[in-house]
């Protein structure tokens, strides 16, 4: 399917006409100046947006960032998800544009930036989408998801531009790709971006359209396979295509040998299937050499190929250790805290354990449906309270997020779960106040925002 993607420089559309031939687009929000760093919107994004609703086509939008830290990322994600949800619309995508400024010399205020902070930036503002009930892209050329972004950290939607035959990127499993900036549209004045999917598009060396020679079939036992013969294959479970390329079992120093046990693979492809989102993989086979590097232990199941890390799409840790457990997984590792992640691995023997910061020791539990430890409380102005921090859920959430909407520290609606966005908020009012700003309400934070009642 193809799709267009505009902007003010495509003036008036006669969408009507665009309706004839495609039903999505994707619309540029606005962007952020390269100098003064201020957040413009596009001046046609609104009639656009309305022009496309209004006959029948998909709204996707698109931000130019030139964020140069977490803060602005979470500014601009927000920025397109509110004139999204100003026409009532819950569901759509999001793509953070990653390219040059276009300032003299490439001289704008995030050219400079290594691709570790530009990955980061990028992260953040996909998370924030994602937190918010949409679907995150990252769009770029191949060039620069080459040379500008660490693409093995990279766990959202892939629109590549590449204006050439065929789409040359690898390392990636690309889901649209942006194929011309020439196209000719119906009811358009001018030249058009034209970007379609990836189903039976052709891939680098090889098609999207999955042969025999491009899987690989499952078995229940470890499989020794190469990232660079098999990177781009997709695993098949009992002749069904799952969602997971070989490439993403990788250990991250990209080094050719790849262990993989069957067993993971349909673990994730059940836990996928469940909650009909993404699963993105941190970290799945580790040789010995990077696992020593990292600190992981000398008998982690990762060495073994029988382990990986993940994080759901939009779904909170919690609930996929819960699902992990209900689903017969034995070994499972729940890492509680801002940019957590839940760890499975095909052992025999059962062992559950959780961690609440990262430079805390983990715990063993016996199950993640009733909490393992009394949390901590404390009472303030009559309140009993607990320390509560990003993935947390309750009445006392709710409580925390009603307090801070009320104050002017947006957490969205109070939903009772600690997402990316009341992290946000809680870190803007810790910054304001003069506390430490760690994005975790504890008795300061709490002491804090109960004074002022």
């Amino acid at each position: 399917m193809d799709f267009i993607d505009v902007s003010q420089f495509q003036g008036n559309i006669d969408w009507s006409k665009v309706s004839r031939n495609y039903t999505m687009a994707i619309i540029r929000a606005g962007y952020r100046g390269y100098a003064a760093g201020n957040i413009k919107e596009d001046p046609y994004a609104r009639k656009n947006i309305k022009g496309a609703l209004d006959n029948g086509i998909k709204v996707g939008l698109y931000f130019m960032s030139q964020a140069v830290n977490q803060s602005e990322a979470d500014a601009e994600a927000q920025f397109c998800v509110s004139l999204l949800r100003a026409f009532g619309i819950t569901s759509a995508e999001i793509a953070y544009d990653s390219e040059w400024s276009g300032a003299p010399n490439r001289s704008g205020r995030a050219d400079g930036l290594s691709r570790a902070a530009r990955t980061e930036i990028c992260n953040r503002f996909c998370l924030i989408v994602a937190q918010c009930g949409y679907s995150p892209l990252c769009y770029a050329s191949t060039s620069w998801f080459d040379e500008h972004l660490v693409k093995s950290d990279l766990h959202m939607g892939i629109w590549c531009a590449q204006y050439a035959s065929r789409n040359t990127l690898t390392g990636l499993a690309w889901k649209y790709w942006q194929y011309t900036s020439s196209g000719s549209v119906d009811g358009i004045q001018g030249k058009v971006d034209l970007s379609r999917t990836a189903e039976g598009v052709v891939s680098g060396p090889a098609q999207n359209v999955t042969t025999a020679a491009d899987r690989i079939d499952v078995r229940d036992s470890v499989m020794t396979l190469s990232l660079a013969e098999d990177g781009e294959k997709l695993f098949y479970i009992d002749g069904k295509k799952t969602n997971f390329h070989v490439y993403e079992f990788a250990c991250r120093d990209r080094s050719d040998k790849i262990l993989v046990d069957g067993k993971l693979v349909r673990y994730l492809q059940k836990i996928r299937d469940h909650f009909k989102a993404p699963v993105s993989i941190n970290s799945a086979y580790r040789n010995e050499a990077y696992n020593a590097k990292i600190g992981g232990a000398h008998t982690s199941y990762h060495c073994k190929g029988m382990a990986a890390d993940i994080v759901v799409t939009n779904v909170p840790t919690l609930d996929v250790a819960q699902y992990a457990q209900r689903s017969g997984i034995l070994g499972i590792g729940w890492y509680n805290y801002t940019g957590g992640f839940v760890h499975i691995d095909t052992r025999s023997n059962k062992y559950y354990w959780r961690q609440d910061s990262k430079n805390a020791s983990y715990y063993q539990v016996q199950s993640f449906i009733a909490e393992s430890k009394n949390p901590v409380t404390y009472k303030i102005k009559g309140y009993t309270l607990r320390t509560l921090r990003y993935s947390d859920r309750g009445e006392d959430v709710r409580f925390l997020q009603q307090l801070l909407n009320a104050q002017g520290f947006s957490c969205g609606s109070a939903d009772g779960v600690f997402g990316g966005l009341t992290e946000t908020a809680v870190r803007n009012f810790q910054r304001t106040h003069g506390l430490s700003v760690d994005g975790v309400c504890g008795i300061n934070t709490w002491t804090a925002i109960l004074a002022i009642y």
